[in-house]
């Protein structure tokens, strides 16, 4: 399976040992003055306000759509987002509100701040084409507690040098344990283990660590609820997506309190041996065209969608496909078209199907429809 890179690629990450593109924010211009600095930060941003998050969620359409619907059949060109909720605002920009809405992207490759629940905030957004509420790392946006320098600049305070320098944060947590694998001596090259916070509503971990030939893993953490994925690939596709403590149910994972400053070093994280299942099927057109090159059948879990383990794989120039090897549970499935290699420039969409994979599934049968 050879992805394409871009959002595709960070969809698949658990199916593939890369890492999707960091983000790359434009540089300050240099020999900047203090003033110019400020004017060239403040560039585009239409909304500053001090808040509190109230509320996280991810959405896209895929999410939102049920069943059966019509979906685009892009990933790429309709990404999930999260959308943050506000609350007990203070403006120094922009329209007054007690209640805020910004979107933001996942993490890591897209450039999306990630938020924290409860936690005040010094937000500095922009609008979108949609005219949306955006933020993101390249701006000033920071939590509270490290954003005294603009806090007194936008109140016109006057802020001593120690206070700059002396920013306020949580010592960093170390979270450290060992894998122990039914039937197995040692992780395989591409096993991980992923650290994903419970307040935050992207599926980017905060960090990941891969485990030495003994499976011992080790990562600096903020303080903060997390959940541990240990996840392993074969063949391009995921042979292991297990929750700590072993379970490969989301709803029976464990979760774990590390404190500011705090070293935990005994975890034992066990890896049940997860029996896999092959899914095949054909792929209809709506008309006589012919299928679009790289064309792609994409299986999400439909319980943990964008969270859970994921599966990319071609599909045949005759319309069929098989993913050999799928873990149990249950799936969205649909198709994925790279509009760069389509020629014609076609818009393509495709119905969101359900799948129960508890068994070897064949005549699977999924629909592009040409727009």
């Amino acid at each position: 399976m050879n992805l394409r890179w871009g959002f595709l690629a960070f969809v698949l990450l658990s199916t593939t040992a890369e890492k999707a593109f960091a983000c790359t924010c434009a540089p300050p211009p240099p020999n900047a003055t203090p003033a110019q600095l400020e004017e060239w930060r403040n560039e585009g941003i239409t909304t500053i306000f001090e808040a509190t998050v109230e509320e996280t969620k991810m959405k896209s359409p895929l999410i939102d759509a049920s069943v059966g619907s019509i979906v685009p059949a892009s990933l790429e060109e309709n990404p999930p987002v999260i959308s943050v909720t506000f609350t007990d605002a203070r403006f120094y920009k922009g329209k007054q509100q007690q209640i805020v809405k910004v979107e933001t992207g996942l993490g890591g490759g897209d450039c999306g701040f990630q938020f924290e629940l409860k936690r005040r905030y010094l937000v500095y957004a922009y609008k979108d084409e949609t005219g949306q509420l955006s933020t993101g790392i390249c701006t000033a946006t920071a939590p509270i507690e490290e954003s005294a320098g603009n806090l007194a600049r936008l109140r016109g305070e006057r802020v001593a040098s120690d206070d700059l320098r002396n920013v306020r944060r949580a010592p960093i947590s170390k979270l450290c344990g060992r894998i122990v694998q039914d039937g197995r001596r040692e992780p395989d090259s591409d096993a991980k283990v992923m650290f994903l916070r419970r307040d935050s509503a992207s599926p980017v971990p905060s960090d990941e660590a891969e485990p030495d030939e003994r499976g011992n893993f080790c990562a600096d953490l903020d303080p903060g609820n997390y959940r541990l994925v240990f996840t392993n690939t074969g063949e391009d596709s995921v042979t292991s997506y297990v929750y700590y403590p072993g379970t490969g149910e989301p709803d029976s994972a464990a979760e774990i309190t590390v404190n500011s400053g705090q070293n935990i070093s005994d975890l034992i994280f066990r890896i049940p041996v997860q029996q896999a299942f092959s899914v095949s099927g054909v792929i209809s057109l709506s008309d006589d065209s012919r299928l679009p090159n790289n064309t792609k059948v994409i299986l999400l879990s439909a319980d943990r969608p964008f969270q859970g383990p994921a599966y990319g794989q071609d599909v045949s120039s005759d319309g069929t496909f098989i993913l050999p090897r799928v873990l149990p549970g249950k799936y969205w499935a649909f198709l994925d078209v790279d509009s760069d290699s389509d020629s014609s420039k076609t818009k393509w969409s495709t119905i969101k199907s359900e799948l129960l994979v508890d068994g070897n599934i064949d005549r699977v049968s999924l629909s592009l429809i040409r727009n």
